[in-house]
């Protein structure tokens, strides 16, 4: 059964209007605008769910087992118009770009946002895998979005760089999932009783 996470207690999250490149956070009185590109954050690779993503009056989600087993498509063979979508869940952590809320989860199901979190994942696996599977999460700062054709339709190209990786900050409250080596050995899952990284203090530049 698709789990709702669009009715209820919603979490804070991130929205990010693909036409008009335009990023929201969400806040008590509604949207509020801000500009991504003005500070690096750090982004939960090691909390990254891909799934099925269905956008209607709430958001219905089906996530795959692992990110490397995806599932059947959900939509009705012959539907003319197909409303579950591949997408993604990720929680991401900034002291500046929003408000006191620091973790928010950004989820979507756009072609240039999840081309954006799958590509954050291959950058870390192949410029830094050592520390992707230490459990390390990178700081990553979007630089620009230009328009991209994708098909009969048009997307964004969200271009970042990778800034550092850094331990988990203990905000993040996802559970780890699995990350495949691709040279060989999967990254163990976390024991209960490993200590959390510190919190990030808030000196730091994110």
């Amino acid at each position: 059964m698709p789990l709702m996470i669009g009715s209820g207690e919603v979490k804070p999250y991130i929205r990010w209007g693909v036409r008009e490149n335009l990023w929201q956070y969400s806040t008590a009185e509604g949207p509020m605008e801000f500009d991504i590109e003005s500070e690096p954050f750090v982004l939960d690779i090691q909390g990254l769910t891909l799934g099925w993503l269905k956008i209607d009056q709430g958001r219905e989600w089906i996530e795959w087992p692992s990110l490397y087993e995806p599932i059947a498509d959900p939509n009705p063979q012959n539907a003319p118009i197909k409303e579950w979508k591949r997408g993604f869940q990720v929680d991401l952590m900034s002291r500046k770009l929003w408000d006191e809320e620091t973790v928010r989860e950004f989820s979507s199901n756009a072609a240039g946002a999840l081309a954006f979190a799958t590509g954050v994942y291959n950058k870390c696996e192949a410029e830094h895998l050592d520390d992707l599977m230490a459990g390390k999460c990178p700081v990553v700062k979007i630089t620009g979005a230009p328009s991209k054709k994708v098909g009969l339709g048009t997307t964004r190209d969200i271009q970042f760089t990778i800034e550092k990786m850094i331990d988990r900050p203990a905000e993040f409250q996802r559970a780890a999932v699995e990350i495949r080596n691709p040279k060989g050995a999967a990254k163990p899952t976390p024991k209960q009783e490993t200590a959390p990284a510190a919190p990030v203090e808030s000196d730091e530049e994110f």
